[in-house]
């Protein structure tokens, strides 16, 4: 019986270890843009975020041009590698703006918070928040 009970014990604690792995896989639509505390006007921006071993490579969208990198994330903490690029088209001067601070807050990124398919993104240095929704919508 003792037995019995522990093996059942070591399985629960697996499943329940395996179960709060976060799962940033997807596509995110930008929700929020937000800069000491005041809401930014958005431009269409996105993201899709794919797991590659122990990272997650990330492209989209983040107003004008299109951006590519990876992260590291772990227990609200997220670790932005240092090869984030994009590509170097112009746009009008608030889109340009939106942009600068879009990928601002996520290649300085430090926390993050994931719950019901929200993925709040923070660069506490630079006070700027990210947000974003998971969609179906895979065009970023």
């Amino acid at each position: 019986m003792k037995k019995t009970l522990f093996i059942l014990a070591c399985c629960c604690s697996l499943f329940l270890g395996c179960s709060s792995k976060e799962n940033f896989a997807g596509s995110w639509e930008t929700t929020l843009l937000s800069k000491d505390g005041v809401v930014q006007s958005l431009c269409i921006s996105g993201m899709e975020i794919k797991q590659e071993g122990n990272t997650w490579a990330v492209s989209g969208n983040s107003g004008v041009n299109r951006f590519m990198g990876s992260f590291a994330a772990s227990k609200g903490k997220i670790t932005p590698d240092d090869k984030f690029a994009s590509t170097r088209m112009m746009g009008t001067p608030e889109a340009q703006e939106f942009e600068d601070l879009f990928l601002k807050a996520f290649t300085f990124a430090d926390s993050y918070t994931l719950k019901d398919n929200i993925l709040r993104i923070e660069n506490s240095k630079d006070n700027l928040i990210l947000e974003f929704k998971k969609t179906n919508w895979k065009n970023f």
